[in-house]
This record gives structure tokens, C-alpha cells and sequence, in this order.
């Protein structure tokens, strides 16, 4: 390997990285907005609040967000205490 094509490798994983910050922050925000929601909401549907927070923890991300937001999050206020 010369070294241009070094230099040119290491450009390219920098602006790969680069570009790569944002979406990891983006994911990161609404993984934490779910916890949140999860925390604060009266009441779930389907499974105990600490199932949902530990899926949305350690499931991939960002699925186990949306899956909690459109199935498990109690939208209208119907669902059991748990």
C-alpha cells in the first residue's frame, strides 16, 4: 500500500464517520424520548413498563422505539396500570 492510497482510506473513514454522527445522534434522541414516554406514562399496553424500557434499551434500535410507540404506548389512556 502507498501511501496515497493510506491518505485516501483514512479521508474516506472520516467522512464516513462524519456523516455517520448525526443519524447515531438522532437515533440516540428518540431512543431516550421512548424511555421517557415509558417512564411517564400512567399506563402501558401488552407488557410491564420495565420490559418495554429494557427492549427499547437493548433490542435494535431504533425498531424497538416504533414497535413501543405504535403497540405498547396506551395512546388513549385505556390500558392497565402495570
Amino acid at each position: 500500500m502507498t501511501n496515497d492510497s493510506v491518505l485516501a482510506a483514512s479521508q474516506s473513514s472520516s467522512t464516513l464517520l462524519a456523516a455517520l454522527i448525526p443519524v447515531l445522534v438522532i437515533i440516540a434522541a428518540f431512543d431516550i424520548y421512548c424511555l421517557i414516554d415509558v417512564v411517564r406514562s400512567r399506563s402501558v399496553l401488552h407488557l410491564p413498563k420495565i420490559v418495554w424500557a429494557l427492549l427499547i434499551l437493548f433490542v435494535g434500535s431504533p425498531i424497538s422505539g416504533v414497535v413501543y410507540l405504535f403497540v405498547g404506548r396506551d395512546h388513549d389512556g385505556q390500558g392497565r396500570q402495570r
